[in-house]
């Protein structure tokens, strides 16, 4: 159960960032009502499969610099070329 429900929060984590942008971990806290520590887990869990990144940053509340996390886009997959 607790593989289905991770798998199922870096699901809708992943779903918020495509659909919404780069955003901070407070932010995706606060949408998706998980807990700060484990949508920074989640995020690193992401980020080790290659699908989120941050690359900016931005002022937090208390005027520290805070991660901007964004998904990465899907890599196209290589055409191939019909032979006649």
């Amino acid at each position: 159960m607790n593989d289905r429900l991770l798998e199922q929060d870096l699901q809708r984590l992943l779903q918020r960032l495509h659909a919404n942008g780069a955003q901070t971990v407070y932010e995706l806290h606060q949408a998706l009502h998980i807990s700060m520590p484990r949508v920074s887990n989640l995020l690193h869990l992401l980020e080790q499969r290659c699908l989120v990144h941050s690359s900016r940053m931005t002022t937090g509340k208390k005027n520290t610099p805070v991660k901007l996390w964004e998904a990465k886009d899907p890599q196209p997959l290589p055409t191939t070329e019909a032979t006649t």
